[in-house]
């Protein structure tokens, strides 16, 4: 079933008046996400046929070279039937990125094969009613990333809806560039370029330090500007120079 479709067959009446109103309203599918832009933000309002197993909530998007959005909201239930997701993380921002927050709906994340949710937000999501399931406390594992201030680790420890998931499961495990490293990836950077090389079955996400996702997929060498960029292969973590 494409879910997106489903939602605009119901809603066909509602997108049609909204986007009467406002010009600027656009919707748009990055890895197998739909967003509702509108000015800087977007709302995640879907998903399609083709979304990954490992979803990233990223702090931006980019749209193209002339659209970049703050991802400030999921609607409630968005992803309340997708199969397919069994992994959630919540993408790296800015440390002092107070500006934009995200909120999540009830019901959003309640994925019935869910595995493991890893925060790596500094900012905690703002919850609307209940994000994941009960099953989702009780069997998936929550990671939190251990980049993170440790005011902020212990505020997901003990701040609900992520308190709810049984003790024995929050970890604080994701490696970060001065811990060991899964074996066989390495990140190089050149003039303009990162490459990454890993096994075939690893996703790589490359961020700008602000926590907007430039790229989701397989190894390989991504042209970039001069900057810093954070990159996951797994659950390594390297910050870059290039």
């Amino acid at each position: 079933m494409n879910t997106l479709k489903t939602l605009i067959t119901a809603t066909t009446g509602l997108i049609l008046t909204a986007t009467a109103f406002n010009a600027s309203a656009v919707e748009f599918t990055i890895d197998g996400i739909t967003y509702d832009g509108n000015g800087t933000n977007a709302t995640i309002i879907g998903y399609t046929d083709d979304l990954p197993a490992n979803v990233v909530i990223p702090e931006g998007v980019r749209r193209d070279d002339s659209h970049n959005y703050y991802v400030t909201k999921v609607n409630e239930n968005v992803f309340a039937v997708c199969e397919v997701m069994t992994s959630l993380t919540f993408g790296p921002t800015k440390s002092t990125s107070t500006y934009m927050s995200l909120t999540i709906g009830n019901n959003a994340f309640a994925a019935p094969n869910l595995q493991t949710v890893t925060v790596m937000r500094y900012n905690l999501p703002i919850v609307e009613g209940d994000p994941f399931s009960d099953a989702i406390y009780a069997q998936a594992t929550l990671d939190i990333w251990k980049s993170l201030p440790e005011a902020q680790q212990e505020a997901y420890r003990t701040t609900q809806p992520w308190s709810r998931f049984a003790e024995k499961q929050i970890v604080t495990g994701l490696k970060s560039v001065v811990d060991d490293v899964e074996a066989d990836i390495s990140v190089t950077t050149g003039t303009g370029s990162i490459s990454v090389e890993c096994p075939d079955n690893i996703r790589v996400e490359i961020y700008t330090v602000n926590g907007t996702m430039l790229y989701s997929g397989a190894r390989g060498t991504r042209s970039v500007p001069s900057g810093i960029y954070i990159v996951k292969a797994g659950e390594s973590i390297f910050k870059v120079s290039v």
